[in-house]
């Protein structure tokens, strides 16, 4: 496990936030938070309200901190929350959905929250078509304990979501807390993710993005300029990011308009208790910003020891993608080059099937692809380990989607680094 720094939250409650923006920054280093072990899989996965499926937080009223923002109650994850600011528990989130959906049962998870002063006692849920007018759905009373309470409701189609706390399940509780949003139901119609190509302003910073056929590349402008790069896996954009001497990783997801996006953000390594402060941005006129440095995997690597390759794009059949893949197979074959003198290891991970055996071929099929792209783009591959890993070993346990989307993914260590896994 490579070295983290670890600093202890000291973070004091902010006030309810705006609608879009949320305080400029970063914290210099990662925030630890407590943790309980809570596998999220049986009631998350069938979830509709879930970042890994393509969810944005478009509109949200207020919260603690970034480090309790909204996002949490639809991060498919029910160790972590939304929390209320302190004394002023009436707050609200709208969600935007992949497609247009009906909805048959909606509700919510109490995940590993022990107080019961700390669980909503109240949550309405309404519906709309259009993200400005909204209909009630119905009101669920929470009961503060268990797992997913769910409501059936009137089949009804909508392609926004939005939930508001009433009150306190205690009916005197300072800060209220939500881990997991909850509904039930059935897309239909065409799941599609917004074009998170031009400007924007993120956390009250100027941001720019383009995308160059799978490849994504941005900056985020502040007084420490952040750079990032990365690919899509399905509606979720993977993103590597460096910061002055930080990394790490985003996860992306953006609304069909294109108008809003939000992001988990993690620094170093995708470890739930090393959390950045989360994104939400909305589209802004274009401004300058620096353009990202063309050493950007060179720099990534000497940072962190690994690079995740998340612009390699993968076929339905479970092959790379050559066209899509082609921006990062040309970075990657120039930093081999450049690099020649090192030794390095290629090693595919992958989550998403179904199988312990189906994770390993598909591994072994993007290697076979991959070593081939690399071929046809002049490097000699024989000195390099090409490691089909399967889900045989990660990171960290894998229990959430965005977790899947994240740690399936190709990397390349260097063999002389420090921090290779074993």
């Amino acid at each position: 496990m490579r070295r983290i720094a670890l600093v202890l939250l000291a973070v004091t409650a902010m006030s309810g936030c705006g609608k879009q923006q949320a305080p400029a920054g970063h914290p210099p280093a990662p925030t630890v938070l407590a943790r309980p072990k809570v596998d999220s899989r049986a009631t998350e996965q069938p979830n509709l309200l879930n970042l890994g499926y393509g969810v944005v937080v478009v509109a949200r009223t207020g919260e603690a901190t970034l480090d309790s923002a909204a996002i949490y109650a639809v991060d498919g994850d029910r160790a972590t929350s939304w929390a209320t600011p302190p004394g002023d528990v009436q707050q609200s989130v709208t969600i935007a959905l992949p497609a247009r959906t009906r909805l048959e049962k909606v509700g919510l998870s109490n995940g590993a929250l022990a107080l019961e002063s700390s669980v909503p006692g109240s949550v309405e849920l309404a519906t709309s078509l259009d993200g400005k007018s909204f209909q009630t759905l119905t009101r669920v009373r929470f009961s503060g304990r268990g797992d997913a309470q769910l409501v059936a409701v009137t089949p009804t189609e909508c392609n926004f979501v939005r939930a508001s706390i009433v009150d306190a399940l205690t009916g005197g509780s300072a800060v209220v807390y939500v881990p997991s949003l909850q509904a039930r139901g059935r897309q239909t119609g065409e799941a599609r993710r917004g074009d998170l190509s031009g400007c924007w302003v993120i956390n009250g910073m100027s941001a720019r993005f383009a995308e160059k056929q799978g490849a994504v590349s941005g900056v985020i402008a502040s007084k420490s300029t952040l750079f990032a790069t990365g690919g899509y896996r399905g509606r979720v954009l993977r993103l590597t990011w460096l910061r002055g001497p930080e990394f790490g990783q985003a996860a992306v997801t953006v609304d069909r308009t294109g108008q809003n996006m939000d992001a988990l953000a993690w620094h170093e390594d995708i470890i739930p208790t090393f959390v950045a402060p989360v994104w939400f941005g909305s589209r802004a006129a274009c401004s300058e910003v620096p353009t990202a440095p063309a050493d950007f995997m060179q720099r990534y690597v000497e940072a962190a020891g690994w690079f995740p390759l998340y612009a390699i794009i993968t076929t339905a059949a479970g092959e790379v993608d050559p066209e899509a893949s082609a921006p990062e197979i040309r970075t990657l074959a120039q930093f081999l080059q450049r690099n020649r003198a090192r030794r390095f290891r290629i090693v595919a991970h992958e989550f998403r099937g179904t199988s312990a055996a189906e994770n390993q071929a598909m591994t072994e099929k993007q290697l076979a692809s991959l070593r081939l792209a690399l071929q046809r783009a002049g490097v000699d591959p024989s000195p390099i380990q090409f490691i089909a890993s399967g889900s045989e070993r990660s990171r960290q346990e894998v229990t959430t989607e965005i977790q899947k989307a994240m740690y399936s993914a190709i990397e390349i260590e260097p063999l002389d680094s420090h921090h290779l896994m074993p």
